[in-house]
């Protein structure tokens, strides 16, 4: 049971934690960016990183970004 509770748990906070990311990422505004220009936006580096890594923008080379199609 607790084995059920640890992999059900992991899978439902990693889901929210997605959704958190997805909610935040609608405030970023425009279709490419450099990495000061999301920064200026009011997001941090670790929540930047957290957009590549959801597969929401993509590092087309370091210090720029563009918004994926999804």
């Amino acid at each position: 049971m607790s084995q059920y509770n640890q992999t059900h748990n992991a899978e439902h906070n990693k889901a929210m934690g997605r959704a958190q990311t997805e909610k935040r990422f609608e405030n970023l505004c425009g279709d490419s960016w450099t990495t000061q220009e999301i920064l200026a936006q009011g997001f941090s580096r670790k929540t930047l990183d957290t957009f590549v890594k959801h597969g929401l923008i993509e590092r087309v080379k370091r210090g720029y970004y563009v918004r994926k199609s999804v």
